[in-house]
């Protein structure tokens, strides 16, 4: 039994993830509008946020990819860094997605910011991301995360078999899509963040007590033609 009371406070980073692949005359629209679609914040309370690299704010998530990111069985993967912002000292992760594309896997991984290229802690990955013009280097262990594959971190809350749903759209329409609801993960225990004492030259943390940065990376497999809409929230 929790032996404290948390109160529910979530916030959600919503990314669009446009997996089709569109012909070349309409390529660059695709990109441009993708960009700035791609992230959306949702009732974000004041004493707890997820931002971006080093902290920041975010104005997008570039799920864009190249020929490095897609694996020789054309699984494409792709990192960014968020940073999860709060008052409280630990929070409870939630994903959720809805379920277009077959075999689409998130992972959240926790991670160490650093201003070097390397890390000194062994059986590590180091992923670089940029903010204002400076590069950011985050370090996370591969083996340690919160995955929707069912393998850690994460316990599956609904699973949409497609039967008795009662979802609707439209004034006279009954039917829904089994895919377009989404299925729901949570962290199976409240995972804990660090104090911002510790990093008090971050003017980005300043108004937060806590943070935590994770390595958001999403996969799927490149011939797959849809959308699908990810969801992920820090409750407190």
């Amino acid at each position: 039994m929790e032996t404290k009371l948390h109160k529910r406070k979530t916030f959600m980073v919503t990314i669009l993830i446009m997996i089709a692949l569109v012909i070349a005359v309409g390529y660059a629209w695709f990109a441009y509008k993708h960009k700035l679609a791609s992230l959306t914040k949702v009732n974000s309370p004041g004493d707890v946020s997820i931002a971006g690299v080093h902290g920041g704010e975010m104005n997008g998530i570039n799920l864009s990819y190249e020929s490095k990111d897609v694996s020789s069985s054309k699984i494409v993967t792709v990192q960014n860094v968020i940073c999860i912002r709060s008052n409280s000292d630990e929070v409870r992760l939630e994903v959720a997605h809805t379920q277009n594309v077959e075999g689409l896997v998130l992972k959240l991984y926790p991670a160490t910011e650093s201003e070097g290229t390397t890390s000194s802690e062994e059986n590590t990955s180091t992923i670089c991301k940029k903010y204002k013009d400076k590069n950011y280097y985050y370090s996370y262990y591969p083996n340690k995360g919160y995955s929707t594959d069912g393998n850690s971190g994460l316990e599956l809350l609904i699973k949409n078999e497609g039967k008795g749903q009662t979802y609707t759209y439209g004034d006279n329409e009954t039917r829904v899509q089994s895919q377009a609801v989404p299925i729901y993960w949570e962290s199976k225990e409240y995972v804990p963040l660090e104090e911002t004492k510790n990093n008090m030259n971050n003017s980005n943390l300043t108004n937060y007590n806590y943070y935590k940065y994770f390595i958001v990376e999403a996969s799927w497999r490149e011939t797959d033609k849809e959308t699908d809409i990810v969801y992920v929230m820090a409750k407190q």
